[in-house]
């Protein structure tokens, strides 16, 4: 091998060896920084170390934040990154497992202190009732509240009929989290509802309203009778007929025991003291 030759493969030798160590050197810096980050971020002064919650009721409050530090922050991105440091912190899977874990909640903000950042602040709005889901008629030691879009959020102490409006059916297994129509429906049948109690010449006072068949309803009424209606063919032409009806002498509130008003342009109803009765809409309007 000629001397040119040794030469140049020294050289070659030598530059692999200078990018080796380069490489190296790259490689542990490489290291050194991540570990530097790493402990960084793991350091007390970088991480959440309290949980403020307002907005809900005292115990709601503290089960949210107890939670929140338990089951979402104490827990690491990778198993290295912790989920209580101030610049990472989860903010959607906060926001997503606290509604999840708590129906009651119905919205949820959070920022980290201003004045200390290692406490963060968590402000919730609870779902308000406007009456109960009951699984049995006649039985109020199974209820649950429903809010303003017919979602069931919480069980309900038990209760006496009439003292909140009651909702049954169409609910199966455990009803919290589900609801008993969706939130347009359900609005629509509040107001049905709504209208006659608030129309003091019919004079009824609805106590609950119970999902018989897709489409179909009951009205309970405090003194006993009912209202069948059904929604296929528009509430304001049930709530017509309801009118209609009620313009007959012997349908009253104490007397009624129930109407009829799923079919159109015709209204059955039954009186305590007589046997069912028809009449058609277009002969008596």
């Amino acid at each position: 091998m000629s001397g040119k030759n040794i030469r140049s493969a020294k050289l070659r030798k030598k530059r692999r060896r200078v990018f080796f160590i380069k490489m190296l050197s790259l490689l542990m810096l490489i290291g050194i920084s991540v570990g530097l980050f790493i402990y960084g971020f793991n350091t007390d002064s970088f991480k959440i170390q309290n949980v403020l919650v307002t907005g809900g009721q005292e115990f709601v409050n503290k089960e949210v934040g107890e939670y929140a530090m338990k089951n979402i922050l104490a827990g690491s991105y990778f198993g290295v990154l912790p989920k209580q440091n101030i610049l990472i912190y989860p903010k959607g899977e906060i926001r997503k497992k606290i509604k999840s874990g708590f129906p009651r909640i119905e919205d949820i903000s959070f920022e980290l202190d201003p004045f200390k950042k290692q406490v963060l602040n968590i402000s919730i709005k609870e779902r308000e009732e406007i009456g109960v889901w009951c699984r049995n008629m006649g039985e109020y030691s199974d209820c649950y509240f429903v809010d303003k879009n017919g979602y069931v959020f919480a069980p309900a102490p038990t209760y006496s009929e009439g003292v909140i409006f009651s909702y049954f059916g169409n609910i199966q297994g455990d009803p919290v989290g589900q609801s008993f129509a969706d939130p347009v429906k359900f609005s629509e049948l509040n107001v049905f509802v709504n209208t006659i109690e608030n129309n003091s010449r019919l004079n009824f006072e609805p106590t609950g309203l119970e999902y018989t068949n897709p489409g179909e309803y009951k009205l309970f009424l405090r003194n006993g009778g009912h209202i069948l209606f059904s929604d296929s063919y528009g509430l304001a032409y049930a709530y017509d007929n309801l009118i209609l009806a009620a313009s007959k002498k012997e349908i009253t509130p104490e007397n009624l025991d129930y109407l009829d008003l799923r079919i159109p342009n015709k209204v059955f109803y039954k009186t305590r003291q007589g046997s069912e009765q028809s009449f058609d809409q277009e002969s008596d309007s």
